[in-house]
């Protein structure tokens, strides 16, 4: 690198300059810039020059990267907690006297908000890498992985603030360095109810260190957004949609291990436990009974989950590793066939641009006209879908979308997977309560919702998740649990009698759309009508939806004669679509058994809106609405599905409480338990997630069928499973 001249906090360049262009060089020299614990930074740099501009620099790049609010944030802050004491709790007497008056207040209000501030435990303190952009800007995603999400891991990190209120006008902050989790218990045992944002993680931190496991409901304000505007906002976009307040929030990634925390610290942990509790007030006055009972639903899972997170789903780094191998050399042949089937046209990993310039030099003139274009500027889609629709019998394209295949699982599945692993060989996913708006689980840091089962190129892929010695892995799924319960409420005679009879729908489905004996082929077809049919497609959507999920070539009259076969097999299936879309259109919102509702008003537009002028006159009105007919059909299934598999996880984890197993992960209409490997504990375990699974089905559905609900497998691993 060429010399430059030092820069120092005394050049005539005022600093918010200077810092850019050190920032750029700091990026252009793939150097890292390190934050560490007291508030300083060092620099990972092989450029003496750049090394020595970042001492000189020391205070104002501290200044820069380390978590800070403003002026005007303070000013916010100040203004918020106006009338209010904020009150640092650090000795056992004043710490006794502020339980008491708590308790005494929550029985009044109803409620005690809480929150926790965390820090690094002392042996976990490393430096923490800052990330920049090209312009020399600090990025605004940070990393959260590594040394970067120590503060979020309970493994890692111990909760140091406490921070309680149950109305009137002080705030009491729990410094729990100072003060043994006993102190404290009573506000979580003795309270009418809580009240925590994101309570999972709040959760989590307490059971993780020791404090007493909290036994009145604990209202996730977080969650109940969902109910209020279809919503899983953070805590600032809450308090600006319910509230109008607007909530400082620069200082939650700041350093809580210091020993003295500062005034603006302080401020801010007391604001996060006001905002908790104004949320819950205005959230008692939005919401009606209904919606009450959708979220204690949601509510009850809180713990439960906080202790399925902490268990964390075991993996083999050896069997991981070995995967990644094959992987890495399936890829490098696949792109050797590639460049053989494109005569070297196309090669390794091939852009969008690239796909798109080879087809159009290869496409017939026909093919070329009837091949699907971006909205944005017309050019030939190279997307999945299209590639597999359109592109079977193009060659290259078959050999593309192999490449891709394998490049994802590497790019997912690979170092991406193994950077999640925890020193005890352990994947600790965040499950997100109602992370979906049907109510379904979604997750994050790692996605266990999306690692693969079966298929062509993955088959096995689940055999890294390899139980510890001693231990099995238990799977329990319901089975076929999204048509029980579309025959449930439709309460179609035919669909309802095979699972009587535990006759397996898809064979079922294949009977009377095929020959009395179907094949395997007629099963697969059934399959795709089953799950293709049930959340409203058209012929188009039906004959996409069999050649993408299950490679079924299907003529637009072949698909339609199929459609209508399927409704006259199922004609009380086919009159409740009717009428859950009549209704549904209707009254504009849709609901499960539950309570959970979507009102669709929710996603409606305006006719000034992007993506206007695209839509088929028959598509305006329902745009503008928000109305989406299948999502119509989809809730009420999807929705309750959540429902029971919620209720049963519930219930398994008391069950599994006094016995060496628990739930280390929930996956659909799974449950994965990791048990100890001896007879008698198998027993109780697989005896335990069959009562308590159909237990919860049957709350939904006491008429129902339940023989055969629940499907219980085991084995060695998460992949290698059996009946027994």
């Amino acid at each position: 690198m060429n010399a430059t001249k030092p820069m120092k906090e005394s050049d005539s360049l005022p600093i918010n300059n200077q810092l850019p262009k050190l920032f750029r060089r700091i990026v252009a020299s793939k150097s890292t810039l390190f934050r560490n614990s007291d508030g300083t930074v060092a620099i990972e740099t092989n450029d003496a020059d750049l090394r020595a501009d970042v001492t000189n620099l020391q205070a104002s790049i501290a200044a820069a990267v380390n978590p800070s609010i403003d002026h005007e944030q303070r000013n916010a802050a100040r203004d918020l907690l106006h009338g209010f004491t904020v009150e640092l709790i650090e000795d056992v007497a004043t710490a006794e006297r502020a339980v008491a008056e708590l308790t005494r207040r929550a029985k009044l209000s109803g409620c005690l908000a809480f929150d926790t501030e965390t820090a690094v435990r002392s042996e976990f303190l490393t430096p923490v890498p800052v990330v920049f952009t090209k312009a020399g800007s600090i990025a605004k995603r940070q990393p959260k992985t590594g040394v970067a999400g120590y503060a979020l891991n309970p493994r890692k990190s111990r909760v140091r603030l406490i921070q309680a209120y149950a109305g009137g006008r002080q705030v009491a902050l729990f410094d729990m360095s100072k003060l043994a989790p006993s102190v404290i218990a009573p506000l979580l045992q003795d309270v009418p109810a809580l009240a925590a944002f994101n309570a999972v993680f709040d959760a989590k931190f307490l059971l993780s260190d020791g404090y007493a496991e909290p036994t009145p409901r604990i209202y996730d304000v977080m969650t109940a957004m969902r109910l209020i505007n279809g919503s899983r906002d953070n805590m600032a976009k809450s308090a600006m949609t319910l509230l109008g307040i607007e909530v400082p929030k620069g200082l939650g990634a700041s350093d809580w291990h210091r020993q003295n925390l500062n005034q603006d610290q302080l401020d801010y942990a007391a604001i996060d436990a006001l905002i908790t509790f104004w949320l819950w007030e205005k959230q008692r006055d939005l919401l009606d009974d209904v919606d009450e009972h959708a979220q204690s639903l949601s509510d009850d899972l809180i713990v439960p989950v906080a202790r399925m997170e902490l268990a964390g789903l075991p993996i083999s780094r050896e069997r991981h590793t070995s995967k990644v191998a094959h992987w890495q050399s399936s890829l490098a042949d696949a792109q050797k066939d590639l460049a053989s089937a494109t005569k070297s046209q196309l090669r390794d990993i091939p852009t969008s641009r690239q796909v798109c310039a080879y087809l159009e030099g290869t496409l017939s003139a026909d093919n070329l006209e009837a091949w699907p274009r971006t909205k944005k500027n017309e050019q030939l889609c190279t997307d999945q879908k299209a590639l597999k629709n359109h592109g079977a019998d193009i060659p290259g394209i078959p050999e593309l979308l192999t490449v891709r295949a394998w490049a994802k699982a590497l790019s997912t599945y690979g170092d991406n997977l193994a950077q999640h692993i925890d020193d005890d060989d352990r994947i600790r996913s965040s499950f997100l309560i109602a992370g979906a708006r049907t109510g379904r689980f979604s997750s994050r840091n790692v996605n266990l919702q999306n690692q693969p089962k079966r298929g062509k190129l993955l088959a096995g892929f689940r055999d890294i998740f390899a139980a510890k010695p001693g231990h099995i892995i238990i799977s329990a799924d319901y089975s076929q649990i999204e048509l029980r319960i579309a025959a449930e409420l439709s309460g179609d005679t035919e669909m309802r009698e095979a699972f009587r009879q535990r006759i397996d729908l898809h064979t079922r489905t294949a009977s009377l759309l095929t020959t009395d004996e179907p094949t395997r082929e007629d099963r697969t077809l059934a399959k795709a009508a089953n799950f293709g049919l049930l959340y409203g497609s058209g012929v188009r959507g039906f004959r996409n939806f069999a050649k993408a999920t299950y490679g079924l070539d299907l003529t637009h009259n072949d698909a339609d004669e199929l459609i209508s076969d399927f409704f006259a097999a199922y004609p009380e299936l086919h009159r409740w679509r009717f009428r859950q879309e009549r209704e549904t259109r209707r009254d504009g919102v849709v609901s499960t058994l539950g309570g959970r509702r979507w009102d669709f008003s929710w996603r409606s537009h305006t006719a000034d809106d992007k993506g206007f002028d695209d839509l088929e006159n028959w598509q305006i009105n329902d745009w503008l609405d928000g109305y989406e007919r299948n999502f119509a059909l989809n809730h009420p299934i999807q929705g309750v599905a959540a429902e029971v598999i919620g209720v049963a996880l519930c219930y398994v984890d008391k069950a599994l409480r006094h016995l060496p197993a628990r739930i280390v992960a929930t996956v659909h209409d799974e449950l994965v338990i990791e048990c100890a490997n001896n007879p008698d504990t198998v027993r109780a375990v697989r005896r335990n997630l069959n009562a308590r699974m159909t237990r919860a089905w049957l709350e939904f559905f006491p008429d129902a069928p339940w023989r055969g609900v629940v499907d219980i497998t085991q084995g060695p691993s998460w992949g290698e499973q059996e009946k027994t």
